[in-house]
């Protein structure tokens, strides 16, 4: 799970990266939420030369059992040198670094390739061939005003019911906006080519972002999934969202049933930690998993090429 999640971010700071001059500087914002867990929001600034990024976030709980835990806020610092083939993650407390060769990201992406993952969005006991899908999608070609900018975008929601249980539905949500005018496009078709030749994958425009998740919920999802390859520029906005009819694998009822009962101690803890049951969607049902995630400012800065390599009084970890 791990290791997915670490190739979906490098990814991501990759794809961002494809949006650059001599230096662009852009802010995203990116808030969390897993049942259980609670939400987590992110603040990511992130630096861009045409073969080299600097990323620092920081994330912090803001909800649910996550936020109850006291620990303090997590800032992550990465640098990748797609001149040198490999990533640093820097630990400021420490003054260390870890490094990573790219060249083990495309093994990664050689071994999954997105597809043949064990999908965590739909729960431990079902996975998507487990449904019966259906999809619409809706491509919106005509410039539409995202925030600050004119983009266009994609539109999709999928209904899937449990082949074996009629109880057991699953709403998937999904929407992303591009633009094509912004600080940096010269290069980006350049830097694009780049980040394909470094990762060995003639697919670079399906492991933008939330792509990468769309792989792993099947062949269902196929349309999807070339609708949204078709998009050309740079993501400014994201929302994706996962709603199900069941709580922890029970229906609504099975659920009320539970707590009702003094014996089931274990239903009675996982309603505990997470703060009771939650309060229905929209669409009467309850939100497995989302990210939402938006572009706030992009802008050129022109940075000493220092700045991107590791500071001197930090030290290689094995």
């Amino acid at each position: 799970m791990k290791s997915r999640l670490f190739i979906l971010t490098v990814l991501s700071l990759l794809i961002m990266a494809a949006a650059v001059s001599a230096d662009v500087k852009i802010r995203t914002k990116v808030t969390t939420n897993i049942l259980g867990a609670g939400a987590t929001e992110t603040r990511r600034t992130e630096y861009f030369r045409k073969d080299r990024t600097y990323s620092e976030s920081l994330s912090e709980p803001v909800s649910g059992l996550m936020s109850k835990m006291n620990k303090p806020s997590q800032k992550v610092i990465t640098v990748t040198r797609l001149d040198k083939g490999v990533i640093w993650s820097l630990n400021e407390t420490d003054k260390a670094y870890i490094e990573t060769p790219l060249d083990t990201i495309k093994a990664r992406l050689r071994e999954n390739n997105f597809k043949k993952v064990k999908s965590p969005l739909l729960g431990t006991s079902t996975e998507p061939e487990d449904y019966k899908w259906r999809i619409t999608i809706s491509k919106i070609l005509e410039p539409t005003r995202i925030g600050w900018a004119d983009c266009t975008g994609i539109v999709a929601k999928a209904i899937g019911v449990n082949k074996n249980d009629d109880n057991d539905k699953v709403l998937i949500t999904y929407e992303q906006w591009f633009v094509e005018d912004f600080p940096g496009k010269a290069v980006f078709k350049d830097y694009q080519e780049t980040v394909k030749k470094v990762l060995a994958s003639e697919n670079f425009a399906e492991q933008r972002q939330i792509a990468g998740m769309l792989g792993v919920l099947g062949s269902d999802f196929e349309a999807l999934f070339d609708s949204v390859k078709a998009f050309e520029g740079l993501s400014v906005k994201l929302d994706f969202k996962v709603e199900k009819s069941t709580l922890f694998g029970f229906t609504e009822a099975q659920y009320d049933k539970g707590l009702a009962d003094p014996n089931n101690q274990q239903l009675m803890r996982i309603d505990n930690l997470i703060g009771g049951k939650p309060a229905k969607t929209a669409n009467g049902m309850f939100e497995s998993f989302s990210i939402s995630s938006s572009v706030s400012n992009i802008e050129e800065a022109g940075l000493d090429s220092a700045f991107y390599e590791i500071p001197p009084d930090y030290t290689l970890k094995p």
